[in-house]
């Protein structure tokens, strides 16, 4: 509560090897075992918390962290050695790719559903333009209401700049 509000997208932000991917075993291994979080009371999701690894294996990079904090059990998914059909790996195909995941999931309603990250396979365009980034999250609103889930994303960050200024005026 007033952490992930159910039914709503929410983005976890940072610089690669901040620590997103232990930030979201410690938050899984807390809200399944009913310990607090941040100091917030947790509730475990009615439909369960499922995890797509989007970039790197589930096996032999997450499974570490995820018993390092003692996280009970979460549905998995990788798309390392997936088999993902090749058009699905277009940019114009990340709504499908994104779908054809989350069928193998078999996500149910009233799930944590965590995107390990959600950029660049899921973004119908450039990472970087506004408007490709909002219309994707604008999609991705449409499903989260339709299945009655709470979607979680992670997203590489990081401010451009040149010397001392920012190279980029949205920075």
């Amino acid at each position: 509560p007033g952490i992930l509000p159910f039914a709503t997208i929410s983005i976890l932000a940072g610089g690669s090897g901040a620590g997103k991917t232990t930030q979201l075993a410690e938050l899984c291994a807390r809200v399944l075992t009913g310990r607090s979080f941040c100091g917030r009371p947790t509730h475990a999701p009615t439909g369960g918390i499922f995890y797509l690894a989007a970039d790197r294996t589930w096996k032999t990079d997450h499974t570490f962290w995820f018993a390092a904090v003692g996280c009970p059990t979460v549905t998995t998914f990788s798309l390392q050695g997936a088999g993902v059909p090749r058009h699905l790996l277009m940019p114009a195909y990340a709504e499908d790719l994104f779908r054809w995941c989350m069928d193998r999931l078999g996500v149910q309603p009233g799930s944590l559903v965590i995107v390990d990250p959600v950029a660049p396979l899921f973004i119908a365009g450039d990472i970087n333009n506004q408007r490709h980034v909002a219309t994707t999250l604008l999609w991705m609103g449409e499903w989260v209401t339709l299945h009655d889930v709470t979607l979680l994303v992670t997203c590489y960050q990081g401010k451009q700049h040149t010397a001392d200024r920012y190279a980029r005026a949205v920075d």
